[in-house]
């Protein structure tokens, strides 16, 4: 079952209006690296996309302590997550520009 949601995900992948008019955006590769993650490919998502992991860290964490626990310091923590998600996507996103 779980390979058919990968085939299925592989063959309804959207095409981004942006890639399709030449232009990259922040969010280009994110659906590869989340279909490699599903496969196993801890690096290949990595590369596709750098910044998944640390989202879904980040969204992990916003159910944690904002649905289920309020830690002291999980705000500073989610605003630390913020701020290294933010890097990695701008990031990202300026290396595929140049």
């Amino acid at each position: 079952m779980f390979q058919r949601l990968i085939e299925w995900l592989e063959s309804h992948q959207k095409s981004c209006v942006f890639h399709s008019n030449g232009i990259v955006c922040p969010g280009c590769g994110l659906q590869t690296a989340v279909i490699l993650l599903l496969k196993g490919d801890f690096l290949g998502s990595i590369a596709a996309y750098p910044a998944l992991i640390p989202v879904i860290l980040t969204i992990i964490w916003t159910f944690v302590y904002f649905l289920v626990y309020k830690l002291k310091k999980g705000a500073k923590i989610f605003h630390f997550l913020i701020i290294i998600d933010f890097i990695l996507i701008i990031g990202n996103w300026v290396l595929k520009i140049m």
